[in-house]
């Protein structure tokens, strides 16, 4: 936990590398999943979408809520303000205590990710 605390402390930006990288993959995962709902909205009214593709859609809307979850979790986790010993400590300890929470989410993230390709999968070979 000194370990965290001492690299909040030397973090300029507020964000540790691990947390700096995992807000990006999920950052342009939420974007992707949304553009790829959002394609699916693109038909014409009367166009019915298939089974398979309302599935898809609803699994792209899923792991684009995930991965905001997941980057809302991490941005509570930067550092702001000035770079204070104490400041840099709490940081650390709401690390280490949102762990668990970040964890679980990374999980969900990656079982709705596999969804998702199967569900592509589906959609490429029938749709």
């Amino acid at each position: 936990m000194i370990s965290k605390g001492n690299q909040y402390y030397k973090k300029t930006d507020g964000h540790l590398q691990e947390n700096a990288e995992l807000h990006l993959v999920a950052d342009r995962f939420a974007g992707l999943s949304g553009r790829l709902a959002a394609s699916q909205t693109m038909f014409p009214s009367h166009m019915q979408l298939a089974q398979e593709e309302q599935a898809l859609q609803a699994v792209a809307v899923e792991c684009q809520k995930i991965s905001e979850e997941l980057s809302s979790t991490i941005d509570k986790l930067k550092a702001a303000g000035t770079r204070k010993v104490w400041t840099s400590f709490r940081q650390a300890v709401r690390l280490y205590w949102s762990q668990d929470q970040i964890e679980e989410t990374l999980r969900k993230l990656r079982l709705a990710r596999e969804n998702l390709v199967i569900h592509l999968l589906v959609v490429m070979r029938y749709g």
